[in-house]
């Protein structure tokens, strides 16, 4: 959640000489991130917002395709009301200044501005027994052909790791495999 916060807020925007590093969660979940933010903005950004606005929505037409195809459990009056006033369709949303950019703090114009603000200041941690790691590396497979920055970190301290010597070892085991 951290990465969204600062990119979304700006943060990586306002501050581009700042760097983020996320040791938990594992730089699969970077890579993941990273696509799912893509794809929120450009379906979600202030030009394309409206397109999801409740308000444009035509009403009537939702009604008369409820009597059409609903049958007799959807297409009667009694229902068709109750749905439409326990849906947002209802309610009165010709306003739609409560639907706002939430991607206008970050300044994002273009897709490509997600490398800037999303792969040059975040780090993810990569422990050596995840098999995912190699997915930061493969630009064939991120968006924009990028490879994000993984970190080295492991779980030295946890419980299930009985020899601390034998951390760094746990990854040549899973390259051997690819």
């Amino acid at each position: 959640m951290g990465g969204t916060c600062s990119l979304v807020s700006g943060v990586t925007r306002r501050f581009p000489k700042v760097k983020f590093a996320f040791l938990e969660g594992g730089v699969a979940w970077g890579c993941n991130l990273y696509a799912d933010l893509i794809r929120h903005w450009e379906k979600r950004n202030g030009d394309r917002i409206d397109t999801y606005n409740p308000a444009n929505i035509d009403r009537q037409l939702y009604v008369d395709l409820f009597k059409k195809y609903g049958g007799d459990m959807l297409g009667n009056e009694s229902v068709i009301a109750r749905l439409m006033e326990d849906s947002m369709l209802y309610r009165n949303l010709e306003d739609s200044s409560t639907l706002r950019d939430e991607w206008a703090p970050a300044g994002i114009e273009k897709v490509e501005d997600f490398k800037d603000l999303f792969v040059k200041p975040f780090y993810f941690g990569c422990e050596a027994d995840d098999p995912t790691n190699a997915w930061a590396f493969d630009a064939k497979r991120n968006p924009l052909h990028s490879r994000l920055k993984p970190v080295f970190s492991s779980d030295i301290g946890h419980w299930d790791v009985p020899d601390i010597t034998e951390v760094t070892e746990e990854v040549t085991r899973w390259w051997s495999m690819a």
